[in-house]
């Protein structure tokens, strides 16, 4: 009788552990998809919505990569191949170093871990807590998304270097 409540209670926690690390991690993903819509508070992007930037950017992309074509026959273009380039370095380099660089605002024995130069330019934000992590991370996630915008014109391939909004 005993054991079988133990083992109803110990059930009954590991249910909750699991939902509480679903909704842990699925509420990060549910923010940046509804801040996606919303417009960007960097002055740089305009007050543009990422949706919306990352359109513009596309259009840009696509425009320069015929133009390139037509005025360079003999050079393989890969039209599309720059804006998945550049999605694929926000979502998978941007984003993930946006969080650890607000958690290190959180955290700061974790800034330690971080680039000192990052540090001097203030990509890891001030005074964040548990209310304001995610918008922090967004704010953070925008600053990555400007510098690597900024990058742009700058890049290796010449068909790739549209110039900044």
């Amino acid at each position: 009788m005993i054991l079988k409540l133990f083992s109803k209670i110990i059930l009954t926690l590991g249910r909750m552990l699991c939902a509480f690390l679903l909704i842990a991690l699925l509420t990060p993903f549910a923010y940046f998809a509804w801040r996606a819509d919303q417009p960007m508070d960097r002055p740089e992007l305009r007050g543009l919505t990422y949706c919306r930037l990352l359109s513009e950017r596309q259009e840009a992309y696509d425009q320069l990569a015929h133009s390139y074509q037509a005025s360079h026959p003999n050079v393989n273009v890969k039209v599309g191949m720059c804006f998945g380039v550049e999605v694929f370095v926000e979502t998978m380099d941007g984003w993930p170093h946006a969080g650890f660089y607000t958690l290190a605002g959180l955290y700061p024995s974790i800034r330690k871990f971080i680039n000192p130069w990052d540090l001097q330019r203030g990509y890891v934000p001030e005074e964040v807590t548990y209310v304001n992590f995610l918008p922090a991370w967004w704010d953070t996630f925008e600053l990555f998304l400007w510098g690597l915008i900024d990058h742009v014109p700058n890049g290796p391939v010449a068909y790739c270097r549209i110039a900044t909004p």
